[in-house]
C-alpha cells in the first residue's frame, strides 16, 4: 500500500523515527510510545496536519512523503475494536491505549485507522521500532504547501 506523510522541513531528519508523537502522545498513542502518523491520501495528510495548526504554520516550509509498505505488513483496526469515543474532538486515553498496546505487541508495522476527519478513509500508523520497517519504502521528499485559500 501507499500512503503519504507531511513533515516541517526543520524535522525532516527525524521525520520517521517517531520523536513527535513519542514526546506529546496523539490520538493513537501514549506520550512514550514512538508512532508516526500517516495518511492514505496525501489530501488526507494534508488535512489531518491542518486541523492541528495554530495559525502560526502558514509560512513554515513542508515536505510531503509517499512511503510504500508491503500489504502483509498492514493491519486493519476492525470498526468493532474502536472506542465509543474514538472521535472526541479531545483526544481519548481509549484510543491512546489501542495504538501503544499494538504499537507494543509488535504485530505489524503499519496498522491502519478510520481518519476522525473523514472517517471512510484510513490513517495509517507505522511502528518505527518494528523489525519490518526494512521492509518500508520511503520515497525522496518533495516541497509541500497548502492553498493559501485555506488560512481564510
Amino acid at each position: 500500500m501507499r500512503c503519504f506523510r507531511l513533515v516541517k522541513a526543520r524535522h525532516a531528519l527525524d521525520a520517521f523515527g517517531g520523536s513527535g508523537a513519542r514526546a506529546f502522545g496523539g490520538r493513537w498513542n501514549l506520550a512514550g510510545t514512538p508512532m508516526v502518523y500517516a495518511a492514505e491520501a496525501l489530501s488526507l495528510a494534508a488535512l489531518e496536519t491542518f486541523v492541528h495548526f495554530s495559525g502560526e504554520e502558514r509560512a513554515v516550509a513542508f515536505l510531503s512523503y509517499a512511503i510504500d509498505i508491503p500489504d502483509d505488513a498492514v493491519m486493519d483496526l476492525a470498526p468493532r475494536d474502536l472506542p465509543p469515543d474514538w472521535r472526541a474532538e479531545v483526544v481519548p486515553a481509549s484510543t491512546q491505549a489501542v495504538g501503544s498496546r499494538w504499537q507494543a505487541s509488535m504485530q505489524s508495522v503499519a496498522l491502519r485507522v478510520p481518519s476522525v476527519i473523514v472517517p471512510s478513509e484510513a490513517c495509517v500508523l507505522l511502528n518505527p521500532e518494528h523489525p519490518d520497517t526494512r521492509r518500508v519504502t520511503l520515497h525522496y521528499p518533495e516541497p509541500f504547501s497548502f492553498d493559501p485559500r485555506l488560512w481564510k
